[in-house]
C-alpha cells in the first residue's frame, strides 16, 4: 500500500507565501546525495531490486516530458514568464491536471509525474501547490518505483523540488514512510530509538513524523506510549489538536483503560481543544467493551449537547453494547433511528445485527435482515456470510450454510487464511466434517493451509469420535510441513483419551513437552482424570509432581481428581492428606467433594471421620444437602445420640425426609436399636408421606388402574428385611402385599434374607416357618449384603 499520511497536510507551509526567485537569476540548489544512501542504493531500498532498465517513455512528447538536466553537483530550474492573465490560467490548469492524476484509478504513475514536473516547471504553479498534494506525489512515486524509468534522476530532481518549495526533506519523508511500514511492530521503545536515529542522521523529525510515531503506539493499545511522545511534539514546536489526542485517547481504549482514556479526552478540552466525534466515539467504544452502558450513555448525550452529530460509527458501538447487554429490542430500535437520523447503515451495522441476532438464536431474523440489506444495494462482505454460516451451522441447518458458503465463493471477495478458518470452524463444531474438508479443499486451492487449519480438521474428527482420521489429517500435517502446535497434542490426546489408548496419550504428553516444555493445564487435567479413572492413581501423582517440578501451578480440578481417585481405591487417608494439601494451596473443596468423602468415610471402617468432614463442610459454608445427612445417618449406626444430633441439624437447615432418609432409620431402628415398633412407625409415616405428596410424575401402574401411593424400593425393602429381622409375618404380608399390588421392583436378594429366615424358623417353629415360605414362595436366590449398603449404593446412582 502506499504510505498513509494522516490529515496534517490541511493547509500548505509558509513558505508558499515566499517571494520566487528572480527570473533573471536562476535558482541553484544543491543536489541531493545524503551520506546514508545514493540515489541507486534508494531506488533499491524502495523496491527490493536492482534499478531497472528503461521500459517506456511518459505520455507526452519527448520535448515535454525530459525532467530539467543537471550538472554533477547542482541543478538549473528554469522559470518561464508569463503574463498576469495567462499566468492564473495556467496554475489553476496545471493544478486540476494533477487532482485529477491523483484521484484516477486504477493509479497512473506516469500521468503523476508528468503533471507534477509540469507544475514544478511554472514557478507560480509550484508556490501554489499544497504540501499534501506534494507528499502525494512522493508517496506514488516511491510506492511505483520499478515502473518509473530514470527513477534515480526523478528521485534527485524531487529532492530539490521538496526542498525548494519547503514542503518536507526526502530524508525525513523516508524515516516517516519506515514508520508506516512497520507500524504494528512500533512500541515506545522503539519509537525512540527512531527519534534518535533521525537526530543522528541529520534527519529533523517533523510534525508527521510525531503524529505517526503517536498513531502507530495507540493503534496497538499503548496509550501511555502515544502520551509519552506528546511532550517531545510540543519541545518541537508544534501543537497538538484533538486528532494528536485521539491517538492516546485509542490507545487507551483498545488497552482496556477506559479510566485513563477518560482523562485524556478531558485534558484534551481542558486545552481549549474542541472534541471531534471521532474522539467521542472512540471514549465511547472504551466503556462500550466494559459493558458500562451508564458512562457509554453519558459520553453519547454530551456529544449531542456539545452540537456534534454522531456518525454510523458511533451507532455501531451502541449497537454492540446493546446486543452484548442482550437488549435485542433495544437494538432494533437504535438501527431504525439510523434511519431516520438520515445517515445511511454501513456494512459494519448490517453485520453486527446480524452476528448479534444470530448468536441470540434468531436466525430467521437475522436472514430477513441480509435480504433487507442486499435489498438496499449493500453488498454484503466475508463477514456476512461467515455470521450467517456461523448462525446456520449452530442451528443444524447445514444445507443453509453450504449455500451461503456458495454465494461467498461466487461473489468474487477474496477470501485469506482467517475467513477459511472461519469457514472451517463453522461446520466442525456443527460436527458437518465432510463439508468441512471440502472447505478445506477449496482453500487448498487458493493458499496454502496453516497449522490452525489442519488443527480444526483434527479437532473435528476426535469431536465425531473418529481417531484415524485424526491421525490421518496429522499425518498429512507434517508432511505439508506444517509444525504441530499445542494444540494439536492436546486434541491428540483428547482423541486417544476417549478411545481408551491411555498409554498412547501419555506418549503424546511426552512430545508434547519435548517441544513446547509445559503443556498446558488443560492436557493435565484430561490427563489426570484418565488415569484415576482406570485406577491408576498413583501415576497420576507422578503427572502431578511432574507438573509441579517444571513450575506450574496446580488448579483445583488436578486435587479433586486425584482425591476421588484414592477415594475410589478405598485409599481414606491418602484422600485425606491430598485435602490437606489442598487446603495447603488455599484451595476450597467444593460441594460435591465433601459429599464424596463423608459418604467414603460412611463406608469405610472408620465411620466416625464423616462427621470431621461435614464439620469442615459447615465451616467452609458449604451447605449440607439431604445425600449429605442420609450418609450422616448411615455413618451414626449404633449411636442413637449421634442420630438425634444430625436429625437436628436436618430440622434447622428445613431439609425434608426423602426416601433414602427413611430406608435409613428403618434400617437403624430396626437393627441398630433393635425397635421393630419405632420401625414400624416410621414405616406408617413414610406411607402417609407419599400419600399426601403428589410430586412424582412418573408413577408405576396399579392392577386395578387406580392412581397408587409411590413407593421407593428401597423403603420397601428395608420394611421386608424389619420385619424378617423379627420374625413378624404378619406385617411382613402386609408389606408384600403393598409391593405385589404396586409392581414395586423388588430384587430376589431381598427374598432370600426370608429364606435363610425361614429355614431357622421352620426348625423352631414349622407353622411360622411354612407360612413364610408360601408368601414368598421358592427362589434360588444368593446371599443379599448389607441393606444399607445396597440401599446408599442406590443413593448414589440416584
Amino acid at each position: 500500500m502506499r504510505p498513509f499520511l494522516p490529515n496534517a497536510f490541511r493547509r500548505a507551509t509558509s513558505s508558499r507565501h515566499r517571494i520566487p526567485p528572480s527570473p533573471n537569476r536562476p535558482a541553484y540548489v544543491e543536489r541531493w546525495l545524503p551520506n546514508s544512501v545514493c540515489a541507486g542504493c534508494f531506488f533499491s531500498w524502495v523496491s527490493g531490486r536492482e534499478p531497472p532498465p528503461r521500459k517506456r517513455l511518459l505520455r507526452r512528447s519527448p520535448e515535454r516530458s525530459i525532467v530539467p538536466a543537471f550538472s554533477s553537483h547542482s541543478i538549473l530550474v528554469s522559470k518561464q514568464s508569463y503574463s498576469d492573465s495567462t499566468r492564473a490560467t495556467t496554475s489553476t490548469n496545471l493544478l486540476a491536471a494533477l487532482d485529477a492524476a491523483l484521484e484516477a484509478t486504477p493509479e497512473d504513475v506516469g500521468r503523476i509525474w508528468e503533471t507534477f514536473a509540469n507544475i514544478c516547471a511554472d514557478t507560480n504553479s509550484r508556490m501554489l501547490l499544497s504540501r499534501e498534494k506534494a507528499l502525494k506525489v512522493v508517496g506514488a512515486v516511491l510506492h511505483h518505483a520499478d515502473d518509473l524509468p530514470e527513477i534515480e534522476r526523478k528521485l534527485e530532481y524531487l529532492e530539490i523540488q521538496l526542498k525548494q518549495g519547503r514542503w518536507t526533506d526526502l530524508k525525513t519523508y523516508v524515516a516517516n514512510a519506515y514508520i508506516v511500514r512497520n507500524r504494528e511492530s512500533f512500541t515506545i521503545g522503539r519509537a525512540l530509538e527512531h527519534l534518535e536515529k533521525m537526530k543522528n542522521n541529520e534527519e529533523i523529525p517533523d510534525e508527521d513524523t510525531y503524529r505517526l510515531l503517536m498513531d502507530a503506539l495507540g493503534s496497538i493499545g499503548d496509550g501511555d506510549g502515544a502520551k509519552q511522545i506528546l511532550p517531545l511534539m510540543i519541545e518541537a514546536g508544534y501543537t497538538p489538536d484533538a486528532n494528536v489526542y485521539q491517538s492516546i485517547i485509542l490507545g487507551y481504549a483498545r488497552g482496556n483503560k477506559s479510566d485513563k482514556a477518560m482523562s485524556a479526552f478531558r485534558e484534551l478540552q481542558s486545552k481549549g481543544l474542541a472534541a471531534t466525534v471521532k474522539n467521542y466515539t472512540t471514549l465511547m467504544s472504551a466503556y462500550a467493551k466494559r459493558r458500562d452502558a451508564d458512562t457509554t450513555k453519558s459520553v453519547f448525550a454530551e456529544m449531542l449537547g456539545a452540537g456534534i452529530q454522531p456518525t454510523v460509527v458511533t451507532y455501531n458501538v451502541l449497537l454492540e453494547l446493546c446486543f452484548g447487554q442482550k437488549q435485542l429490542d433495544a437494538a432494533h430500535e437504535l438501527f431504525v433511528a439510523i434511519d431516520k437520523s438520515g445517515l445511511k447503515p454501513e456494512t459494519d451495522t448490517f453485520n453486527i445485527m446480524i452476528v448479534g441476532l444470530s448468536r441470540a438464536s434468531r436466525l430467521y431474523d437475522a436472514v430477513n435482515l441480509f435480504e433487507h440489506m442486499l435489498e438496499t444495494g449493500m453488498k454484503p462482505d466475508r463477514y456476512t456470510y461467515g455470521a450467517l454460516i456461523h448462525g446456520c451451522a449452530r442451528e443444524g441447518l447445514m444445507i443453509n450454510a453450504m449455500r451461503y458458503y456458495r454465494q461467498l465463493l461466487s461473489s468474487g471477495i477474496t477470501l485469506n487464511h482467517h475467513h477459511f478458518t472461519i469457514l472451517q470452524s463453522a461446520f466442525a463444531t456443527a460436527r458437518d466434517m465432510q463439508t468441512c474438508q471440502e472447505v478445506f479443499r477449496d482453500m487448498m486451492s487458493r493458499i496454502t493451509p496453516t497449522t490452525i487449519n489442519y488443527n480444526i480438521l483434527i479437532s473435528g474428527w476426535v469431536r465425531v469420535g473418529n481417531l484415524d482420521k485424526a491421525l490421518e489429517e496429522f499425518e498429512k500435517m507434517k508432511i505439508a510441513g506444517c509444525k504441530p502446535s499445542g494444540i494439536t497434542w492436546r486434541r491428540l490426546i483428547r482423541g486417544y483419551l476417549n478411545v481408551g489408548r491411555l498409554e498412547d496419550a501419555l506418549n503424546a504428553y511426552v512430545e508434547h513437552k519435548k517441544a513446547f516444555r509445559r503443556p498446558p493445564m488443560g492436557t493435565y487435567v484430561h490427563l489426570i482424570d484418565a488415569l484415576c479413572t482406570a485406577g491408576h492413581v498413583n501415576g497420576a501423582v507422578v503427572l502431578f509432581q511432574d507438573l509441579v517440578e517444571m513450575g506450574g501451578h496446580p488448579i483445583y480440578p488436578l486435587y479433586e481428581r486425584i482425591i476421588l481417585g484414592f477415594l475410589k481405591a478405598g485409599n481414606l487417608v491418602a484422600a485425606a492428606e491430598w485435602l490437606g494439601r489442598m487446603r495447603y494451596a488455599e484451595l476450597t473443596p467444593r460441594h460435591y467433594l465433601y459429599n464424596a468423602l463423608i459418604k467414603s468415610a460412611t463406608l469405610s471402617v472408620r465411620p466416625e471421620s464423616a462427621f470431621q468432614f461435614y464439620k469442615d463442610m459447615v465451616a467452609d459454608q458449604k451447605t449440607p444437602d439431604i445425600f449429605t445427612f442420609n450418609h450422616l445417618l448411615l455413618a451414626s449406626f449404633g449411636d442413637p445420640r449421634s442420630v438425634e444430633r444430625v436429625l437436628q441439624d436436618m430440622r434447622l437447615a428445613g431439609i425434608p425426609f426423602d426416601h433414602y432418609t427413611y430406608a435409613t432409620l428403618l434400617f437403624i431402628q430396626s437393627k441398630a436399636n433393635r425397635n421393630f415398633d419405632m420401625a414400624w412407625g416410621l414405616w406408617e409415616e413414610y406411607l402417609s408421606a407419599i400419600s399426601k405428596s403428589d410430586t412424582s410424575t412418573a408413577l408405576p401402574t396399579t392392577k386395578d388402574g387406580k392412581r397408587p401411593v409411590t413407593i421407593h424400593p428401597a423403603v420397601a425393602r428395608a420394611a421386608l428385611r424389619s420385619c424378617a429381622a423379627h420374625r413378624r409375618p404378619r406385617k411382613a404380608r402386609l408389606v408384600w402385599d403393598m409391593i405385589q399390588r404396586y409392581n414395586i421392583d423388588i430384587k430376589e436378594d431381598v427374598a432370600t434374607d426370608f429364606i435363610k429366615l425361614a429355614e431357622g424358623w421352620t426348625r423352631k417353629n414349622t407353622e411360622k416357618g411354612e407360612k413364610l415360605v408360601n408368601l414368598l414362595g421358592s427362589h434360588e436366590l444368593s446371599a443379599s449384603d448389607r441393606p444399607g449398603n445396597q440401599e446408599q449404593k442406590e443413593t448414589i446412582m440416584h
